[in-house]
Protein backbone atom coordinates (compact mmCIF):
# COMPACT_ATOMS: atom_id res chain seq x y z
CA UNK A 1 0.00 0.00 0.00
CA UNK A 2 1.40 3.33 -0.80
CA UNK A 3 2.74 5.53 2.38
CA UNK A 4 0.46 8.11 1.96
CA UNK A 5 -2.93 6.24 1.95
CA UNK A 6 -1.23 4.06 4.80
CA UNK A 7 -0.77 7.13 7.03
CA UNK A 8 -4.34 8.46 5.71
CA UNK A 9 -6.00 5.06 6.84
CA UNK A 10 -3.39 5.29 10.12
CA UNK A 11 -4.50 9.08 10.87
CA UNK A 12 -8.14 7.81 10.67
CA UNK A 13 -7.84 4.55 13.02
CA UNK A 14 -5.93 7.19 15.35
CA UNK A 15 -9.11 9.12 15.37
CA UNK A 16 -11.07 6.00 16.15
CA UNK A 17 -9.81 4.52 18.74
CA UNK A 18 -8.53 7.37 20.69
CA UNK A 19 -11.72 8.22 22.08
CA UNK A 20 -13.44 4.32 22.60
CA UNK A 21 -14.17 3.88 26.16
CA UNK A 22 -12.31 0.59 26.34
CA UNK A 23 -9.15 -0.95 27.70
CA UNK A 24 -5.99 -1.54 25.02
CA UNK A 25 -6.83 -4.83 23.76
CA UNK A 26 -10.25 -3.86 23.18
CA UNK A 27 -8.69 -0.84 21.13
CA UNK A 28 -6.11 -2.73 19.71
CA UNK A 29 -8.96 -5.40 18.61
CA UNK A 30 -11.17 -2.82 17.13
CA UNK A 31 -8.36 -0.82 15.04
CA UNK A 32 -7.26 -4.45 13.71
CA UNK A 33 -10.66 -4.80 12.66
CA UNK A 34 -11.37 -1.42 11.35
CA UNK A 35 -7.91 -1.44 9.33
CA UNK A 36 -8.71 -4.53 8.41
CA UNK A 37 -12.53 -3.49 6.81
CA UNK A 38 -10.54 -0.51 5.42
CA UNK A 39 -7.21 -2.43 3.94
CA UNK A 40 -10.23 -4.43 2.07
CA UNK A 41 -12.03 -1.55 1.01
CA UNK A 42 -9.08 -0.27 -0.35
CA UNK A 43 -7.69 -3.09 -2.31
CA UNK A 44 -11.23 -3.53 -4.03
CA UNK A 45 -11.28 -0.08 -5.42
CA UNK A 46 -7.69 0.00 -6.56
CA UNK A 47 -8.60 -3.48 -8.36
CA UNK A 48 -11.70 -1.92 -10.26
CA UNK A 49 -8.81 0.41 -11.59
CA UNK A 50 -9.14 3.38 -9.13
CA UNK A 51 -5.80 5.17 -7.88
CA UNK A 52 -4.66 4.30 -4.69
CA UNK A 53 -5.37 7.79 -2.83
CA UNK A 54 -9.13 8.17 -4.26
CA UNK A 55 -9.43 4.76 -3.32
CA UNK A 56 -8.55 5.28 0.36
CA UNK A 57 -10.26 8.75 0.24
CA UNK A 58 -13.70 6.97 -1.03
CA UNK A 59 -12.86 3.97 1.55
CA UNK A 60 -12.73 6.39 4.04
CA UNK A 61 -15.66 8.30 3.13
CA UNK A 62 -17.66 5.03 3.06
CA UNK A 63 -16.87 4.03 6.43
CA UNK A 64 -17.92 7.85 7.70
CA UNK A 65 -16.35 10.56 9.73
CA UNK A 66 -14.00 9.06 12.84
CA UNK A 67 -16.53 10.42 15.72
CA UNK A 68 -19.41 8.78 14.32
CA UNK A 69 -17.68 5.48 14.39
CA UNK A 70 -16.62 5.60 17.43
CA UNK A 71 -19.97 5.74 18.90
CA UNK A 72 -21.13 3.29 17.80
CA UNK A 73 -18.09 1.05 18.63
CA UNK A 74 -18.92 2.65 22.28
CA UNK A 75 -22.06 1.36 22.35
CA UNK A 76 -21.58 -1.61 21.73
CA UNK A 77 -18.68 -1.53 24.44
CA UNK A 78 -20.98 0.11 26.43
CA UNK A 79 -23.09 -2.95 26.40
CA UNK A 80 -20.94 -5.63 26.74
CA UNK A 81 -19.28 -4.09 30.18
CA UNK A 82 -23.09 -3.47 31.32
CA UNK A 83 -23.55 -7.30 30.58
CA UNK A 84 -20.02 -8.28 32.36
CA UNK A 85 -20.88 -6.20 35.39
CA UNK A 86 -24.55 -7.39 36.21
CA UNK A 87 -23.14 -10.96 35.23
CA UNK A 88 -20.77 -10.24 38.23
CA UNK A 89 -23.18 -8.20 40.43
CA UNK A 90 -25.27 -11.28 40.02
CA UNK A 91 -22.75 -14.04 40.38
CA UNK A 92 -20.52 -12.15 43.51
CA UNK A 93 -23.33 -10.79 45.48
CA UNK A 94 -24.60 -13.99 47.20
CA UNK A 95 -20.55 -14.81 47.69
CA UNK A 96 -20.04 -11.33 49.82
CA UNK A 97 -23.09 -11.82 51.91
CA UNK A 98 -21.90 -15.23 52.92
CA UNK A 99 -18.00 -14.16 53.81
CA UNK A 100 -20.01 -10.89 55.54
CA UNK A 101 -21.91 -13.62 57.79
CA UNK A 102 -18.86 -15.70 58.20
CA UNK A 103 -17.03 -12.72 59.45
CA UNK A 104 -19.51 -11.30 61.96
CA UNK A 105 -17.89 -12.33 65.41
CA UNK A 106 -19.98 -15.47 66.79
CA UNK A 107 -21.19 -16.95 63.27
CA UNK A 108 -22.35 -20.18 63.67
CA UNK A 109 -24.07 -19.91 66.53
CA UNK A 110 -27.62 -19.46 67.20
CA UNK A 111 -28.88 -16.06 67.51
CA UNK A 112 -30.47 -15.38 71.22
CA UNK A 113 -33.60 -14.51 71.30
CA UNK A 114 -37.00 -14.28 74.34
CA UNK A 115 -36.72 -14.22 77.66
CA UNK A 116 -33.40 -16.14 78.03
CA UNK A 117 -31.89 -13.25 76.56
CA UNK A 118 -30.04 -11.43 79.32
CA UNK A 119 -29.97 -7.69 79.95
CA UNK A 120 -27.49 -5.51 80.36
CA UNK A 121 -27.71 -5.65 83.97
CA UNK A 122 -27.63 -9.08 84.27
CA UNK A 123 -24.49 -9.92 81.90
CA UNK A 124 -21.10 -9.49 83.51
CA UNK A 125 -20.34 -6.13 82.59
CA UNK A 126 -18.45 -3.42 84.97
CA UNK A 127 -20.19 -1.37 87.44
CA UNK A 128 -19.68 1.60 85.46
CA UNK A 129 -21.63 0.44 82.46
CA UNK A 130 -24.05 -0.85 84.39
CA UNK A 131 -24.92 2.33 85.95
CA UNK A 132 -25.02 3.86 82.49
CA UNK A 133 -27.40 1.03 81.36
CA UNK A 134 -29.54 2.04 84.19
CA UNK A 135 -29.01 5.83 83.46
CA UNK A 136 -30.27 5.69 79.81
CA UNK A 137 -33.20 2.92 80.20
CA UNK A 138 -34.58 5.56 82.51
Amino acid sequence: MDPSVSDRIDSYLDAVTVVLPAGRRARAAIRAELADGLACAVEARVGRGAAPGAAAAAALAEFGPPAVVARAFARELLAASTHRTGRGLLLGGPLVGLLWVLAMPGAGRSWPVGPSTPTISQRRTPRSMRACAACLSG
